[in-house]
């Protein structure tokens, strides 16, 4: 009877890499076909406010009238957006074809002395 060669930690940490690699090429093939069925990838909360031009708090503030949808049932679960539902973005503004105009800065008040009135000086007061 023979007996097999001990498979020592070098050998295994070899076979753990290509199960993981072959691992990974096949979720990669999964993730690709069910992109290619939904048509488009779900968009962040950071995505859709880059997308709207608008503050992360306007797309949390909205995000249920957009379309959004959560995760999971917990109260701080992600949010996603199908590209697809949302909708149009707001036009940008045109830029003013006029410069700004500047803010009116307010004149400092001098105050001028009377020159025949004396300041108050209480240790003077005090003395006389």
């Amino acid at each position: 009877m023979t007996q097999a060669p001990a498979i020592d930690d070098q050998t295994i940490a070899l076979i753990t890499e290509r199960v993981v690699a072959a691992l990974r090429e096949e979720l990669a093939a999964i993730a690709m076909s069910l992109l290619a069925e939904n048509g488009s990838q779900a968009l962040t909360v950071g995505e859709v406010a880059e997308q709207f031009g608008v503050a992360r708090s306007t797309v949390y503030a909205h995000w249920r009238e957009w379309g959004g949808y959560k995760l999971s049932a917990s109260a701080k679960a992600p949010i996603r957006f199908q590209r697809t539902e949302l909708p149009v973005p707001p036009a940008a503004k045109p830029a003013p074809d006029t410069e700004p105009i500047a803010p009116r800065r307010r004149r400092r008040q001098r105050r001028e002395l009377i020159s025949d009135q004396p300041r108050f000086d209480p240790q003077v007061e005090e003395l006389g």
